[in-house]
């Protein structure tokens, strides 16, 4: 089981399509860290 779900993330850095349809299952009882600028 997840504690949440990220589901078809999309991020535009100005005109660049940087992260296309991203899916990302956060598990319960896991240490997780994103890291970026």
């Amino acid at each position: 089981m997840n504690k949440f779900n990220i589901e078809n993330l999309n991020l535009f850095y100005g005109q660049n399509h940087a992260l296309k349809n991203i899916n990302l299952p956060i598990p319960n009882r896991q240490v997780t860290a994103l890291i970026g600028p």
